[in-house]
């Protein structure tokens, strides 16, 4: 998880983040995934096709690899937390 001191988070960063949040919101009301899968996918393949190289296919891939990586280990604290409070299934 790339932590960013609070002075860094810009405006900027935030608005997208908000923007990217509310994409997810629209998409665990509807269940509809594909104009969240867009935006991401759009905005990640455009990156690339700036300089086609496969050094910058690998950083992108890393980029969304790290993002699906922090979101399974935070993933996994939650199962923990839950289990505890539940009790395992055996």
């Amino acid at each position: 998880m790339p932590y960013i001191k609070k002075e860094e988070r810009t405006y900027r960063l935030n608005l997208v983040s908000d923007h990217l949040f509310k994409m997810f919101l629209e998409f665990y009301e509807t269940g509809n995934a594909k104009y969240l899968n867009y935006v991401i996918s759009r905005a990640a393949l455009k990156a690339v096709n700036v300089n086609p190289k496969y050094e910058q296919w690998r950083k992108t891939k890393s980029v969304l690899q790290d993002v699906v990586d922090e979101f399974k280990h935070r993933m996994c604290e939650y199962e923990t937390n839950a289990r505890q409070i539940n009790g395992d299934l055996t």
